[in-house]
């Protein structure tokens, strides 16, 4: 697989630098959509912003080294539901 791989980067004059540059599939990182466990929930007592801040702060404690934050879009608005976030 490797080498018809590289037949056909040489082929068509490609190389694997956008992949090896990219942070989404060569680190770990912290989704916040479908699925995730902050999905439409925030800690008891705490906003947004708040729960995001103390997973980030939990994270640096405990040594993950995730290198981006994906923030669905529920989380650029104060208020869930129709057109209440950036649009």
């Amino acid at each position: 697989m490797h080498e018809w791989g590289e037949i056909l980067l040489k082929y068509y004059n490609k190389n694997t630098k956008i992949k090896d540059d990219d942070l989404m599939i060569n680190y770990l990182s912290y989704w916040t959509d479908n699925g995730a466990y902050y999905y439409w929930l925030t800690e008891p007592n705490r906003n947004y912003e708040e729960t995001i801040l103390d997973v980030i702060e939990s994270s640096n404690q405990n040594k993950i080294p995730f290198k981006s934050i994906q923030f669905d879009s529920y989380w650029y608005g104060a208020e869930k539901g129709y057109r209440e976030g950036i649009y």
